[in-house]
């Protein structure tokens, strides 16, 4: 398999305070680097960052978005890692190479896998692959938390956003002294014995693409070259779009991915309207692929696919995203369409469909969730 993007090299630690140095590893996520110092010498992860920050509550957030420069050096001269080394482990520069939106605090980041802290539980954002926790040292990685990211290019299979025994969320900073940071937190499970299952190809093409447009700032669309920013604008437009397609398989907007090659019908809609960052790995798996042949068809093909279908340009539209300028070319091409469309009378008094209850019910099972 093809070998992922390196985000950063990893570093020594050079004289530490405490008795073990513990080097950070390439790609390591520093709230896997905290867990994995924790363990080391014998304490539980909140111990130790209790230590090291008292009365800051690091685990109620997410320290792997990125930490203040005064709490970053009390972890430099404590750790004998430099500042520097641990900032290229933040994931703000990456998020921040896939859009030019601000990113606030107390809100949830384009791209970036949502955590859903409260307190010390999680509600998902983690993800892992069995396989690498099995080969030297286990560690969590950053493009893990990516939202972009479903599989493992090293081993080629999906990844896991939960504990395959108990369906627990990944969450190794609840982990006690003397735990393995392999286990799952809540029931016990080696996460690195979860069976695997092998990725799509188109799966794996579009991380890579992903990847390419985040690390280069370039990206494709067919033949052409445009922004990482762009392709990252366009890539949600075709997820939103994949969405509506998926929940209504005969309609134009499926025929679409059809006519180009994506197989629609076989994806069911997720459960709940919730944002993309915030969809399990399977959800995440199946819209992205459906994305890859509208990316490798480009505007040209997409354009005649539309035509065909007789859509107007609003098919291709979601108001709360915007229109990339990569489509300006297909949008302006477009016959609007000037009618009213006929609206069906519907029966009221008829029971709402199997699909809409099953999503109904998700929101609730999750509020439910929330709220306990």
């Amino acid at each position: 398999m093809e070998k992922a993007f390196q985000r950063h090299p990893g570093a020594s630690s050079v004289a530490p305070v405490w008795a073990l140095p513990v080097p950070l590893l390439p790609d390591e996520l520093v709230s896997s680097w905290l867990v994995r110092a924790a363990l080391a010498h014998g304490c539980d992860p909140m111990t130790l960052t209790g230590w090291i920050w008292p009365g800051w509550r690091i685990w109620t957030g997410d320290p792997d978005r990125e930490i203040a420069p005064e709490r970053l050096n009390s972890l430099e001269n404590i750790s004998g890692i430099s500042a520097s080394a641990f900032r290229l482990s933040f994931l703000r520069p990456v998020v921040e190479s896939a859009t030019e939106e601000r990113l606030e605090t107390r809100r949830a980041w384009p791209w970036l896998l949502v955590l859903g802290a409260r307190n010390r539980k999680r509600r998902g954002g983690l993800q892992f692959c069995p396989a690498c926790l099995r080969e030297g040292i286990p560690y969590y990685k950053m493009q893990w938390r990516l939202a972009w990211h479903t599989a493992c290019e090293q081993h080629g299979t999906v990844l896991f956003d939960e504990c395959p025994r108990c369906a627990a969320p990944v969450e190794p900073h609840r982990l006690e002294a003397g735990d393995s940071i392999r286990r799952c937190a809540s029931c016990g499970f080696d996460l690195s014995e979860s069976e695997s299952h092998t990725a799509s190809g188109a799966s794996l093409t579009f991380q890579r693409l992903g990847d390419t447009a985040s690390v280069s700032g370039e990206g494709k669309f067919g033949g052409e070259r445009i922004s990482g920013y762009e392709w990252f604008k366009l890539i949600r437009c075709f997820l939103s779009l994949s969405r509506r397609a998926s929940a209504r398989p005969a309609s134009g907007t499926a025929r679409i991915f059809e006519r180009l090659g994506a197989n629609i019908a076989g994806i069911s809609p997720p459960a709940t309207g919730l944002a993309w960052e915030f969809l399990p790995t399977k959800e995440r798996l199946a819209l992205s692929e459906a994305t890859v042949p509208l990316l490798e068809a480009g505007p040209e093909k997409l354009l005649e696919a539309m035509l065909a279908e007789n859509l107007a340009a609003s098919a291709l539209l979601d108001r709360r995203i915007g229109a990339p300028d990569s489509l300006r070319h297909v949008l302006e091409s477009l016959v609007q369409y000037r009618g009213r469309r006929a609206k069906p009378v519907l029966d009221r008094k008829g029971p709402c469909s199997r699909k809409v209850v099953e999503r109904k019910f998700a929101r609730l099972c999750r509020k439910a969730k929330n709220a306990s």
